[in-house]
């Protein structure tokens, strides 16, 4: 089954922070969710991502203190799976207001998709492109 992470930055109108907009669809479901993120941020996890092989786990975890704990409305972890070449997608999206309102997925993707996908970023954030793809496929073992 494919799998598949979306992502569109929209920039405001100072071009500090932006709006970036996530929908991932796996394990026959899917889901979007947004949050606030400056741009640069978003750039240096393009960065990390070009990166073959990943060192370890790449995370873009963007959201909010809150009583002193953090809590993630955005978040995309990308890391080295057991088989050679795979690589593990997790993605959380929460709601804004409520953060216990939470969709966590994942799926496997590999290197190909992960290195067009950094580039997609690249030039989305040069305003080349509207959106970034991310694909995929379930996990063999069945698990996100």
């Amino acid at each position: 089954m494919r799998a598949s992470l979306t992502l569109r930055y929209q920039f405001s109108l100072d071009d500090d922070f932006g709006w970036l907009d996530a929908k991932v669809r796996a394990a026959g479901t899917g889901e979007a969710g947004g949050w606030w993120v400056q741009w640069q941020d978003v750039e240096e996890w393009a960065a990390k991502l070009a990166a073959c092989p990943l060192a370890g786990p790449v995370e873009g975890d963007w959201g909010y203190g809150l009583a002193g704990e953090w809590e993630t409305v955005v978040g995309i972890w990308i890391e080295p799976a057991g088989e050679a070449g795979a690589l593990d997608v997790r993605v959380t999206l929460a709601d804004s207001d409520d953060p216990r309102i939470r969709f966590e997925t994942g799926f496997r993707t590999r290197y190909p998709d992960l290195q067009r996908f950094a580039a997609a970023i690249g030039r989305m954030m040069k305003r080349k492109a509207g959106e970034a793809v991310l694909a995929g496929r379930e996990p063999l073992d069945g698990k996100p």
